[in-house]
């Protein structure tokens, strides 16, 4: 039996003590006391209450830390939504109005885009590369599985490579409010990061470089490529060893047959 001032009326609260227990929640052992409750329609009911519980605490803590993470996605966002990243012809791309044209391959590339968004997972590593000729619709469908996953609060970035290597240098620039680094962490926050066009002939070392160092960020995050190169010119230019790490493990969707824009402009 313990006993304690009350705080109320001046009256000593005698605490009958009922042993202790490991909290399921923040595995923490709690003492269990029993005692009167003050006010209410329920004063003088014997209530068993605990003491030494850290739930409440933990929980608050972790909202403060997806409070934060929160406010670094959306810094992300907003840092490349300054410039647009997405040319006009895509700006009206999803995958309602995504068209296979009759074609196998590309609709076989629908329906892996329509699964990899209902089964998205942030905890999931999960990499996927999109590749085939030029004009048959691997950007469209990149865009259009990243607006489907933003509408459901999944925070998104699209940006073709050359475009991010152009966006990287203007951080270098003496009147630049970004600074590279900033930039880089930026890419490494979002959920899901779509690096369009993907292996440009002739890349220069330090784009390489810089490249993998984006992509060794996102370990354990969703990233997406594209790419108009075939297989054997793609480890030319990234090199064996960078190619296999970097599909190691990732979805391979292969995108055949005539580029929608050459029959276009033949029309």
């Amino acid at each position: 039996m313990i006993e304690i001032q009350a705080l109320l009326n001046g009256k000593s609260i005698t605490l009958n003590s009922k042993g202790t227990e490991l909290c399921k929640g923040c595995q923490k052992e709690v003492n269990l006391v029993e005692l009167p409750i003050i006010g209410g329609p329920d004063k003088g009911k014997i209530q068993i209450f605990r003491y030494g519980c850290k739930c409440e605490e933990m929980k608050l803590a972790q909202e403060a830390l997806e409070a934060r993470e929160r406010a670094k996605k959306q810094y992300a966002l907003d840092m490349f939504n300054a410039k647009s990243l997405i040319n006009e012809k895509l700006k009206a791309a999803t995958l309602k109005n995504y068209e296979t044209k009759n074609n196998e391959s590309l609709q076989n590339a629908l329906e892996w885009a329509v699964d990899y968004c209902k089964t998205f997972n942030t905890r999931e590593n999960k990499k996927a590369i999109l590749a085939g000729k030029s004009g048959l619709g691997k950007s469209h469908l990149s865009v259009g599985v990243t607006k489907y996953l933003m509408k459901h609060g999944t925070t998104c970035i699209f940006i073709s490579v050359p475009k991010l290597f152009t966006r990287i240098k203007s951080t270098w620039e003496k009147e630049s409010t970004v600074r590279e680094l900033e930039l880089l962490e930026a890419l490494e926050t979002v959920d899901l990061l779509v690096l369009d066009d993907i292996g440009i002939e002739g890349a220069s070392q330090w784009q390489v470089t810089k490249l993998f160092e984006i992509i060794d960020s996102r370990e354990g995050k969703h990233t997406i490529f594209t790419t108009n190169l075939a297989t054997k010119k793609l480890i030319d230019e990234l090199g064996k060893r960078n190619f296999e790490r970097l599909f190691y493990e990732a979805d391979e969707i292969f995108f055949q047959g005539e580029s929608h824009r050459l029959k276009n402009r033949r029309r």
